[in-house]
């Protein structure tokens, strides 16, 4: 009779065996575990692709809304400034000219709607924007003309406003100047409370220093129409993406 050849120290035991048996249920619930961690893995990464979409579709609508905001109020300063470039124009062209100007031409040249002050001052929202770029959450935006259109705007609407900013400081001198040359030339049968700029006006026609101030004011207003316009354009562009990518989502 043969001998059985020994088993080693290292050799599995036969599967029918109360061990294998054991072996083989060990191996099951680590197979189910694992199954169950990435299964819950899966779940769990799903849940946060919601989550983030969600986010993401909160900051566009968000975003979206303060952008038709900031179009409105550039609009509404656009209108303003291109009237008040106009309004410049017409006195410029008043105090160079020959012919009469009687006080109620005057009177209407300088006080024609909208009134002084002869500037805009649009205060654009930008809260939203900045929570985005200053949390990261800017990327969760997925698309990439949005994501990076917002960004480059943030850039371009600062160093707008920055200049626009330095035009309304040197207008407010030219303006702080005209005052004092229209008081300078108040007339003398002016009564001491009353309002005679027009008269004011008519005794400026030969004042080349009030030619050169209304220059400095329309030139300074054109400037101002410029930043006006480029922001405007910005903004309707990202608000055109954006609204684009915000149907897509919903």
């Amino acid at each position: 009779m043969e001998r059985g050849v020994p088993m080693s120290e290292n050799s599995a035991p036969p599967t029918g065996s109360p061990a294998g048996l054991r072996a083989r249920r060990a191996l099951g619930e680590i197979v189910i575990i694992v199954f169950g961690v990435l299964a819950a893995l899966a779940v769990n990464a799903s849940w946060q692709e919601h989550v983030d979409q969600e986010r993401e579709q909160h900051y566009l609508r968000q975003l979206g809304a303060d952008l038709s905001e900031n179009k409105r109020r550039l609009e509404e300063a656009l209108a303003l400034e291109q009237g008040q470039m106009q309004r410049a124009s017409n006195i410029l062209a008043a105090l160079r000219s020959s012919a009469p100007l009687s006080k109620d031409a005057a009177g209407a040249l300088m006080m024609d709607e909208p009134p002084f002050p002869w500037f805009s001052d649009p205060r654009l929202l930008e809260g939203t924007l900045v929570a985005l770029i200053a949390t990261g959450d800017i990327n969760l935006i997925r698309d990439d003309s949005v994501r990076i259109g917002a960004i480059r705007y943030q850039g371009q609407l600062r160093a707008d406003l920055t200049e626009f900013g330095r035009k309304l400081e040197s207008f407010q001198s030219f303006e702080s100047r005209l005052f004092q040359l229209l008081e300078s030339a108040r007339p003398a049968d002016a009564q001491p409370d009353s309002d005679d700029t027009p008269g004011s006006l008519i005794a400026l026609r030969n004042n080349p220093e009030a030619r050169a101030v209304f220059r400095s004011f329309r030139m300074n207003t054109e400037a101002r129409v410029w930043y006006l316009n480029q922001m405007l354009t910005a903004t309707k562009d990202l608000l055109g993406r954006l609204q684009t990518d915000v149907a897509a989502g919903s």
